[in-house]
């Protein structure tokens, strides 16, 4: 009967000739073999790893790693990580608005008093913040406070400072080439601090006991090209 079944059953390779039927429900799993041909020196560092739910390299990925979640309460104050950055980035312009502007101050004859008066401001105070520095930590709150100076040029300095912000914004600043960057400089990161860390657990094992690691041969990616490194 079952070689009835096996002259039945329409090859799809040449192993598949060869290949005995086997029930899904009967197949012993033994989980000491896997862990057994793992080398013993790796077993004793731990490997963290995470994964998306959009995106899985293969079926057994997927099986035994959870799916990415960020946290809610990661950054307080801020629903998402995205938001973070957002209101990291409008701080970011406000600096640099302010740049501009101090710049514009100087000129090529004199300079304004108000150059000297926003650098005193931010770096000593004013009688009504009891002589406290005001930097700029956040951009929409250093602006909202600045508007309510009591001296109507510190009031019209913050809303030019607020007018260039948003042309800098839509027009100078090049969101693709952050955005490239920013990625750019994750994955090199990446890299660099996994082959840090691998060379050095490398180095460790041979230490101990002198013998030939596991993790000599490791390729590393970046972008569409691979690379591979062993160790001498």
């Amino acid at each position: 009967m079952h070689l009835h079944a096996l002259q039945t059953v329409a090859p799809n390779s040449r192993a598949s000739a060869h290949r005995r039927p086997v029930h899904r429900a009967h197949r012993p799993t033994d989980a000491s073999s896997s862990s057994s041909s793992s080398s013993s020196r790796l077993n004793r560092h731990a490997f963290v790893r995470a994964s998306s739910s959009s995106r899985n390299d293969d079926e057994e990925s997927s099986q035994n790693t959870e799916p990415l979640r960020v946290p809610a309460n990661l950054f307080p104050g801020f629903p998402t990580p995205e938001k973070k950055a957002a209101n990291s980035l409008i701080t970011l312009m406000t600096m640099a608005a302010t740049r501009v502007v101090l710049d514009q101050w100087c000129g090529t004859r004199h300079r304004s008093p108000m150059y000297n008066k926003l650098i005193d401001y931010m770096q000593k105070g004013a009688p009504h913040t009891n002589m406290d520095p005001r930097p700029i930590r956040d951009g929409n709150r250093w602006l909202h406070e600045l508007m309510r100076h009591p001296e109507v040029d510190f009031r019209l300095a913050a809303v030019r400072i607020l007018e260039t912000r948003k042309l800098l914004a839509d027009t100078e600043f090049n969101w693709e080439v952050m955005d490239e960057n920013a990625k750019e400089g994750i994955r090199a990161e990446t890299v660099a601090l996994n082959k840090a860390y691998l060379t050095r657990l490398c180095g460790d094992d041979d230490d101990d006991d002198g013998e030939r690691d596991a993790c000599e041969d490791v390729e590393y990616e970046r972008d569409d090209d691979a690379f591979s490194e062993r160790k001498e």
